[in-house]
């Protein structure tokens, strides 16, 4: 009789697994898309911050924070490539900002109040990506069985 009421608690959670991948609950686009926002605004505001201690062309910056915006704005669960951009993004982003975050750390050429702000502006940023692509692929993995328990 024990085996028989678990049986049923299995059958009732993969229900409800079932039905709330069929409402879409799991879809976090919205979170994204905030990150993504609020990132790429921080990245334009702080840039007059750390000019001086970046090594490669301003425009590389510049053009990353404008496509955060976008992909911020395009965010949408009705169309799906845009949550994997979102997912492609968030790495891109957690990689890149760590990596300069920690090679600013580690250059002893900049001693200055600028070098510490730009190592924990990058690596609050680096978390925030971090965030984006935990939910990021929260999104695709429901996009991706949503559809094929739809099959079913």
């Amino acid at each position: 009789m024990v085996l028989e009421g678990e049986m049923q608690k299995e059958e009732w959670f993969t229900a409800k697994v079932i039905e709330n991948l069929r409402k879409g609950s799991h879809y976090y686009g919205d979170i994204v898309r905030r990150l993504f926002f609020i990132e790429g605004v921080v990245i334009l505001l702080a840039l007059p911050l750390y000019l001086h201690i970046i090594t490669f062309p301003i425009f590389y910056i510049i053009g990353l924070a404008v496509l955060l915006i976008l992909a911020a704005g395009t965010a949408s669960p009705a169309q799906h490539w845009t949550s994997s951009l979102n997912l492609l993004l968030s790495m891109v982003g957690l990689v890149a900002f760590e990596w300069f975050a920690l090679s600013v750390y580690q250059d002893s050429s900049h001693s200055d109040f600028h070098r510490t702000l730009c190592f924990w502006l990058n690596h609050f940023l680096a978390l925030g990506f971090a965030v984006a692509l935990y939910f990021s692929v929260k999104t695709a993995r429901w996009q991706f069985l949503g559809k094929h328990i739809s099959e079913e």
